[in-house]
This record gives structure tokens, C-alpha cells and sequence, in this order.
């Protein structure tokens, strides 16, 4: 009898470790069901030779809000005019060195990202920028990047801050409120 207690029990928990599975992987249809997917299509959109303004706009949640080491950076993502404007000006790629989603609706992300300042076309150009990072990226139940959450050397961020500065102030624009965008070139993101 005590084992087909055992038996029984583990057979219990057996069924409810699928359906807590199965419930993760559905989130309920309150969470994004493929965040992975989503980030990828969405950082391919603002990746150096894939740039796409609308499709980089249509990835992000209205209410975006990214974080560098806990600060709100005031970036704002106001249609489809901070991309046109960032991909002026900016060329991003990333190197992927970790992957996961953490939880139903949110993705770790460690990389390296390379950071072209300038505008060629003028000879206008910057050294590249190196930044070593690591995000959590929130999504919302439409799978749209809701908060860029990163972690990286202070540093590395204010060089690409006063490269775009620098940069606007020889072609005579005011310095935007916030210039440096979470990008990628991740073909490695898939949802398992």
C-alpha cells in the first residue's frame, strides 16, 4: 500500500509539474507566450543594415521605460521619430553571450554591444563604443519591450551619451534627453 502512495504521489506531481509547464509556456493569455521571439524580431529591427523605424516601434510598449544600474535613463519612445533620429546617427550590434527567459513575461540578456557614432556621409565618425551589459527585458501580454532593465559600467554609458552630444553639437541640434538604445543582432533567441 505505501507504494502506491508513493506511486500515486509521484504520479501527482508528475501531472502537476506539466500543468504548471503548461500554464508557463500559455501564461494564462496574460503574459507573452514567446518573449524570445519577440525580443529577437524586435532588436533585429534596430540592428546596423536592418534598421526599420516602424518595426522597431511597433516592439515597444507605449510605457517603456529603461533602466541603467537601477536609474530611469527618460527614454522615450515616442513613435516612430526617436528611431528615424537614432538611426541618423547611431549604428548598434550586439554579441550574445547569455540568453534565457527568467520568467513568463521577462528575458536575461548578457552581451557586448558595439556603438557607432557619427554620420559617414559627412565624415563625421567616432571611435566604436564597447559596452559590456547585462538586461532583464519585461514584457507585456502583447509581447512589446515594456522595460529594459540593464546593468553595466557607468563609464561605457556616459561615452556613448557625450559621442552623441559631441555629435549634435557639431551639426547644431540641443543633445536629446537620452540617446543610447537597446539593440541587437541576437539570431540566437528562440523559445523553447
Amino acid at each position: 500500500m505505501i507504494k502506491n502512495v508513493k506511486t500515486t504521489t509521484l504520479g501527482l506531481a508528475l501531472i502537476l509539474i506539466g500543468l504548471s509547464q503548461s500554464a508557463f509556456a500559455s501564461g494564462y493569455g496574460k503574459y507573452c507566450k514567446t518573449p524570445m521571439t519577440a525580443l529577437k524580431k524586435t532588436l533585429t529591427c534596430v540592428t546596423k543594415g536592418n534598421e526599420d523605424a516602424e518595426c522597431a516601434t511597433a516592439g515597444y510598449n507605449p510605457e517603456f521605460v529603461k533602466l541603467h544600474n537601477g536609474v530611469d535613463t527618460n527614454t522615450v519612445i515616442d513613435g516612430t521619430n526617436f528611431w528615424e533620429g537614432a538611426f541618423q546617427i547611431l549604428d548598434l550590434s550586439l554579441h550574445i553571450n547569455h540568453a534565457a527567459r527568467i520568467d513568463r513575461d521577462t528575458v536575461s540578456l548578457r552581451y557586448v554591444e558595439y556603438v557607432e557614432v557619427g554620420i559617414p556621409e559627412f565624415g563625421i565618425m567616432f571611435p566604436t563604443i564597447v559596452q559590456h551589459e547585462h538586461a532583464l527585458i519585461t514584457m507585456d501580454k502583447d509581447c512589446k519591450i515594456l522595460k529594459w532593465d540593464q546593468y553595466g559600467d557607468n563609464k561605457e554609458q556616459t561615452d556613448v551619451d557625450d559621442a552623441v552630444a559631441a555629435l549634435l553639437q557639431i551639426i547644431g541640434q540641443a543633445p536629446a534627453a537620452s540617446t543610447e538604445v537597446p539593440v541587437t543582432n541576437i539570431e540566437s533567441l528562440e523559445d523553447k
